[in-house]
């Protein structure tokens, strides 16, 4: 049994704290890069979901991601808190590399994946319309859809009956 809860509850705490900083700078290289694939200037982008969102989009966010993970493993070390910043590399590295790796290229893998489910939502609401018009027409194959959603909709958990 452990005499010395305090001081390994403040370890434990510490080691929670290189998740959340490690997932701050995957979220700058994310958020900047999905700024950079939606059709709208990264400016408006930023404006419109800051404070919030806007504040992990950057316009040079490897830079930043990078140099704060340094800095951070650079103050750890300096402070004697050597198992800490081994820690805070073997978990950052590796998630930033994957996450670099995701984000980076012309077209990037997440420009790709964005472009891709551009198409699907394009296909799904121009399929919408299709059924929307073909319902006013009175379509049967129409009616069949609709009593299908309608039947998909209603055993949702969303609409389960509340105990």
């Amino acid at each position: 049994m452990r005499h010395d809860k305090e001081g390994f509850a403040q370890e434990a705490i510490a080691m929670a704290k290189v998740g959340k900083q490690i997932g701050d700078y995957l979220r700058i290289l994310m958020f900047s890069s999905y700024a950079e694939a939606l059709p709208c200037s990264v400016d408006d982008i930023k404006r419109i979901t800051d404070p919030f969102t806007g504040c992990f989009i950057s316009r040079l966010p490897i830079t930043v991601a990078l140099m704060r993970f340094t800095l951070k493993v650079a103050t750890l070390f300096e402070q004697g808190k050597t198992a800490e910043a081994a820690e805070f590399m073997r978990v950052g590295i590796p998630q930033l590399e994957e996450n670099m790796a995701f984000t980076q290229g012309d077209p990037s893998p997440l420009q790709k994946a964005y472009e891709h489910e551009q198409q699907g939502w394009q296909l799904f609401y121009s399929s919408l319309t299709g059924v929307e018009q073909a319902l006013q027409a009175g379509e049967s194959w129409a009616l069949s859809v609709q009593k299908a959603a309608q039947q998909i909709v209603a055993n949702c958990w969303v609409n389960a009956p509340q105990s």
